[in-house]
């Protein structure tokens, strides 16, 4: 059930949460990868929990989904780093999830400590079987409650 939760609350955040890229959408090689990253106090606290999310004001979530040309999930190799203004990196672990023939990639991530300055999220995404992947970033301010 957290599962469902958090996926919807995913798909829907996918599609309102503005990032660099307008649409949360990047397509390579013949791939669709989906990406959202926003403030966890959004997800219910036991749902943050279950995924170790790490709830809290200065926390955020990254999700990643990758698709193939049929629109197919597919497993892939997801790494994230977040690097602040100041140069500073910090590895988030991306966790895969599974929820019937849904995949998705899902990390924990702390915001900083203002809020108010840009975190910018370094993404590598190899799909599983494909030759090649892709890097991109996405840049977004979270805001502490």
């Amino acid at each position: 059930m957290h599962m469902r939760i958090l996926i919807a609350l995913c798909a829907v955040l996918a599609f309102a949460m503005p990032t660099a890229r307008a649409d949360n959408v990047l397509h390579f090689n013949g791939y669709t990868v989906y990406y959202s990253a926003f403030n966890s106090t959004l997800l219910q606290a036991k749902v943050a929990r279950a995924y170790h999310l790490g709830p809290g004001c200065d926390r955020g979530v990254l999700t990643v989904a990758v698709h193939d040309k049929s629109g197919t999930p597919v497993a892939a190799t997801v790494k994230a780093t977040t690097v602040n203004l100041i140069g500073q990196t910090h590895r988030i672990t991306m966790h895969l999830v599974h929820d019937g023939k849904a995949i998705y990639y899902v990390g924990g991530f702390h915001i900083g400590n203002t809020g108010d300055d840009p975190v910018k999220i370094d993404i590598s995404v190899k799909p599983q079987g494909a030759t090649g992947g892709n890097n991109f970033e996405i840049q977004q301010r979270f805001y502490q409650c």
